[in-house]
Order: structure tokens, then sequence, then C-alpha cells
């Protein structure tokens, strides 16, 4: 089940790729991978996406992760 249309609206994340029940996919670190943050329940992805994914993007630690090994360059 995916987020509905409104929810992925929301997300300000640079990196996000996609969700469904208890998963978040984000670009990975490095030219041609991908990151997928599995979640115990779908309520734990929601909230993760609701604090890191449409707010806080900035904070998560997948993010920075990103950020330091793919663009720090930039």
């Amino acid at each position: 089940m995916q987020q509905s249309r409104w929810a992925r609206a929301n997300v300000k994340c640079p990196f996000w790729r996609g969700d469904w029940d208890k998963a978040v996919a984000c670009e990975g670190p490095f030219d041609g991978s991908g990151v997928r943050l599995t979640f115990r329940g779908d309520k734990k992805r929601k909230q993760h996406m609701e604090v890191f994914c449409f707010r806080n993007y900035e904070k998560c630690e997948v993010y920075r992760m990103i950020q330091e090994n793919k663009y720090a360059d930039l």
C-alpha cells in the first residue's frame, strides 16, 4: 500500500524515492545505489516520514550519509 498522493506531495527530502507498507526508499550514497529503511509497522514508517521526509530531512541519518558521501564536493 503506497502513501496517498497528498502524503507524497508533502515530502521535502530530495533523496526520497518512494514508500510502501513498512518501508521508505531513498537515493543511495553512491552512484547506482539505493537505501531502503524497513520499519516494524506502517505506523513507524509514517512517523519517520512525518518527522524527517516531510520536515526535518537535514537531521535524518540517511540524508546526512548521502550528502556526506555523494554530494560533499558540490
